[in-house]
């Protein structure tokens, strides 16, 4: 059974380097390099294929 079938998305060995690293390590490492931290998340997020809201929720979650 085939629920969906091939996107054309190809992923890079960077991004698939960096979804081996945790959500927060991601995001550092964008911000690490001067992104802003919106947009880190931003881009985390495109790359995990989730919200940027589900991932901000991950994030702050992380700090209790």
């Amino acid at each position: 059974l085939v629920v969906e079938g091939y996107s054309g998305e190809t992923r890079t060995n960077e991004e698939i380097d960096e979804l081996s690293l945790t959500p927060r390590e991601q995001v550092e490492k964008y911000v690490g390099e001067g992104m802003a931290r919106m947009d880190a998340i931003k881009r985390a997020a495109k790359l995990r294929g989730m919200s940027k809201s589900d991932l901000y929720k991950i994030l702050e979650d992380e700090k209790d």
